[in-house]
């Protein structure tokens, strides 16, 4: 096996992170969008 040199793995790492931090943060607007829409649905309902 040959040997992974450390500033390599370090910024494999790095992308890992911030690959998954772009996934999470794009959920995160999902949800927060998903909600929107829910308010606004129950105020329509409301007003009728």
């Amino acid at each position: 096996m040959r040997k992974i040199h450390k500033y390599k793995n370090r910024k494999r790492e790095k992308e890992k992170k911030r690959k998954r931090e772009k996934y999470t943060n794009i959920k995160i607007e999902k949800e927060k969008k998903r909600k929107r829409e829910k308010e606004k649905k129950r105020k329509m309902a409301v007003k009728n």
